[in-house]
C-alpha cells in the first residue's frame, strides 16, 4: 500500500496516457484522475476513497466476488504471481542486427528494452525450436529468472523460459548475466533449482519425445489443397470441423492439463505434437477426419486417467472437467485435495493482507499542503461542515451520482463563474479531510471521487481543474 501511495504519480508514462487510459472503462478513468492529483499535490494518501478503489480493485483482481472459502471454485482467480519472472518476445540476435541494432556476439541471452525482447543467439534457438513447441518470432515468452544448480555443484545465473501456451517438456533455460524487468521479487535473490531434479521432473521436449508414441492428424500428414484465396469450399470444410468440434484448442487443453496435475507424468501416447494441432484446429487446415481423431484421443486419455483416478480431485472436478465426463466419475473427498489446500491458503494470505491494507488506508489520510495553504474565511470555515453535509445526503439520495453531481458543477460555473466553483469545490475537499481526521473510521470523500465508466465527465474533473488553476498562479488565495 506504501509502495502503491508513493509511486501514484508514475500511473501514467506520457503526455498521451490519459487520452489513451481514460477512455478505456472505469478502472482507466480512476488511473487517470490519480495520476493527475498526484501531480497537482494531492497524493493517493489524501483520498480515502481512492485508496480504498485501489485495494478494492487488487481484491477484485485477486478474490472476485466470491464469497469466504469459495474463491477456489472460481476458475478466472486461480493465478498466483511468480517470483522473479517477466514476460516479453522472443527474438534473436541476428534478427535485431538486420534491423540495425548493435547486438554484442554473445552466447548469453538478455532483456532488449528498445524492442521488449528476450534475445537469445540464432543458434540457441534453433536448438531448443521443438522445445517450444515451434515457436515464431513474434510469440511471447515467460522468462523466469533462476538460480540454476548445476550438476558439478555450481550455479548458474539462467532464464528459465516457456512458451505461451506450453505442453510437458517444453522449456529451454539459457545464461544471463542480469535480471531483466523481473516483478515480484521476493527476497534478495531468485529462487534456485536443482537442475538433474528439474530434468528429471519434467524432462525437454527434445528429450522425452522419444520415449512417447506421438501420432500424425490427416492434414499434416496429407495438407489439404488451399489456393491463393480461401474459397467458399475451404470455408465448408473449416466450418464443418469447428460445428463438430466446437471445444477448440482449449479442449485438447483440457485432458493434458487434469492429466499432468493429477498424476505428475507425461501422457504416454499423443495423437499429434502440440504446434500441429493448433495449425490444424486454428490455420484452417483441419477437416471432419482431423477433429473426428483429436475428440477420439480426448476421450482415451480420459477413460486411461479414469482407470488411473477413479475418484477425481475435488477442485479439478469442480473446476475443469468437462460436464459430460464429470457425470460419470466419482468426486474424492474435499480432504484430500492438495489443490484445495493450495488456493484456501491463497485466499486466506490476500483477505489478511487486504484487511492490513484497508486498516492502513484508515489510519494514512494526510491533509496535502496544497489546500491546506489556502487562505479560508472565518465564514467558509464555520458554514463547510454543514455544506459537507448537505452534499453528502444529496449523495445518498440519487444513486446516478455523478451525472446529478456534474450538473450541479455545471450550473454552477454558469449561474457564478468557474472560479468559484473551483473554490467551493476546495473547500469541500478540504472539509471532507478536516472531518476525517475527527472520525478517521468514516469515509467523507466519495462525493468527490464517484466514478462513471460512461459517463464524459467525472466530479473529479472540476477537482483538478480547480487545483491546476491553484498551482499555475492562476488564483491566489
Amino acid at each position: 500500500m506504501e509502495r502503491l501511495a508513493d509511486h501514484a504519480d508514475e500511473i501514467l508514462h506520457d503526455d498521451d496516457a490519459s487520452d489513451r487510459y481514460g477512455k478505456n472503462g472505469l478502472v482507466g478513468k480512476i488511473q487517470v484522475a490519480v495520476a493527475k492529483l498526484a501531480a497537482l499535490g494531492v497524493p493517493l494518501t489524501a483520498s480515502q476513497t481512492l485508496m480504498f478503489l485501489s485495494v478494492n480493485g487488487l481484491k477484485n483482481q485477486f478474490l472476485g466476488d466470491s464469497k469466504k472459502g469459495q474463491v477456489w471454485a472460481d476458475k478466472t482467480r486461480h493465478w498466483f504471481p511468480v517470483p522473479w519472472a517477466y514476460a516479453a518476445h522472443i527474438m534473436t540476435a541476428e534478427v535485431l542486427r538486420e534491423f540495425g541494432f548493435h547486438i554484442p556476439d554473445s552466447d548469453k541471452g538478455f532483456y532488449h528494452q528498445a524492442t521488449h525482447c528476450f534475445v537469445v543467439p540464432g543458434k540457441f534457438f534453433a536448438e531448443n525450436y521443438e522445445n517450444h513447441g515451434g515457436y515464431d518470432l513474434d510469440d511471447t515468452v515467460k522468462v523466469h529468472i533462476r538460480r540454476m544448480v548445476m550438476p558439478d555443484g555450481t550455479t548458474k545465473l539462467v532464464a528459465f523460459l516457456l512458451r505461451n501456451p506450453n505442453d510437458f517438456g517444453e522449456w529451454s533455460m539459457i545464461e544471463v548475466d542480469d535480471f531483466g524487468p523481473v516483478y515480484h521479487r521476493f527476497g534478495t535473490r531468485p529462487p534456485a533449482v536443482n537442475y538433474q531434479e528439474l530434468c528429471s521432473t519434467v524432462p525437454q521436449w527434445s528429450e522425452l519425445k522419444s520415449s512417447l508414441k506421438i501420432g500424425q492428424l490427416p492434414a499434416i500428414a496429407n495438407p489439404p489443397q488451399i489456393g491463393d484465396v480461401f474459397s467458399p469450399e475451404d470455408e465448408e470444410r473449416v466450418l464443418t470441423a469447428s460445428l463438430i468440434f466446437p471445444a477448440g484448442v482449449g479442449g485438447t487443453v483440457i485432458p493434458k492439463m487434469i492429466w499432468y496435475a493429477v498424476t505428475g507424468r507425461p501422457i504416454q501416447n499423443l495423437c499429434a505434437p502440440n504446434e500441429d494441432i493448433i495449425d490444424v484446429l486454428q490455420q484452417g487446415q483441419g477437416s471432419i477426419e482431423d477433429v473426428t481423431v483429436i475428440q477420439d484421443w480426448i476421450d482415451r486419455v480420459f477413460a486411461d486417467l479414469k482407470a488411473q483416478v477413479p475418484e477425481m480431485d475435488l477442485f479439478w472436478f469442480r473446476t475443469r472437467l468437462p460436464a459430460e465426463v464429470a457425470a460419470e466419475w466419482p468426486v474424492a473427498d474435499r480432504a484430500t485435495s492438495t489443490w484445495m489446500d493450495l488456493h484456501l491458503k491463497r485466499e486466506t494470505v490476500i483477505r489478511t493482507k487486504i484487511e492490513g491494507m484497508v486498516s492502513w488506508l484508515n489510519d494514512h489520510v494526510i491533509m496535502p499542503d496544497i489546500l491546506n495553504d489556502v487562505t479560508w474565511t472565518q465564514e467558509e470555515l464555520a458554514t463547510m461542515q454543514r455544506s459537507l453535509s448537505k452534499i453528502q445526503a444529496d449523495k445518498r439520495a440519487n444513486t446516478g451520482w455523478v451525472d446529478r453531481f456534474c450538473d450541479l458543477l455545471r450550473q454552477s460555473d454558469e449561474k457564478h463563474g468557474e472560479e468559484r466553483t473551483d473554490r467551493k469545490i476546495l473547500l469541500l475537499a478540504y472539509a471532507a479531510l478536516k472531518a476525517k481526521e475527527a472520525n478517521p473510521r468514516a469515509n467523507h470523500d466519495q462525493w468527490l471521487y464517484s466514478f462513471a465508466a460512461k459517463a464524459d465527465d467525472q466530479p473529479s474533473d472540476w477537482f483538478i481543474r480547480a487545483l491546476s488553476r491553484l498551482q499555475d498562479g492562476t488564483y491566489n488565495w
